[in-house]
């Protein structure tokens, strides 16, 4: 298993690369229209949440006009978004970053538990595995929350 500080050098170089940086642009400005076709069919969870009719109404206008400036967000994305796109991964990566803190405090308890998982719920069969993996995800369960970094 890496270190955090291995994972944090890595999530740097792989999502700060020339490579990343492109294909987030273009996944972005390839789906734009259909975030915003997802984000306005979710007004229901979202109206629930502030209660009024013109929250909702006006939450759908703003993202039908978006749709009408699908262009320029697409120009702005794969221009200076790339840069803005890396310059944030490097920064998250960077000892102090966001990343780094996190995986600082995550990793080592994913470590224990995979070592505790090793000493009580070794690999075996089928369900031996099933019932390991139940067991981690009922621990990742418990952790929500816990490893905020701001």
């Amino acid at each position: 298993m890496k270190t955090a500080a291995q994972a944090a050098t890595n999530y740097g170089t792989n999502g700060g690369s020339t490579n990343a940086q492109t294909n987030w642009a273009t996944n972005f400005s390839a789906n734009i229209t259909s975030i915003l076709t997802a984000a306005a069919a979710s007004v229901g969870t979202w109206q629930t949440n502030v209660a009024t009719a013109l929250a909702a109404s006006n939450f759908v206008a703003g993202l039908n006009k978006a749709k009408q400036n699908v262009a320029a967000i697409t120009t702005k994305v794969t221009t200076v978004g790339k840069a803005s796109f890396t310059a944030g991964v490097k920064a998250a990566a960077a000892p102090t970053g966001d990343y780094s803190l996190f995986a600082g405090k995550w990793m080592p308890a994913v470590a224990a538990e995979v070592q505790q998982l090793n000493l009580t719920n070794p690999r075996g069969d089928r369900a031996t595995n099933r019932a390991r993996q139940a067991a981690y995800d009922a621990w990742v369960d418990t952790q929500q929350g816990q490893y905020r970094v701001k």
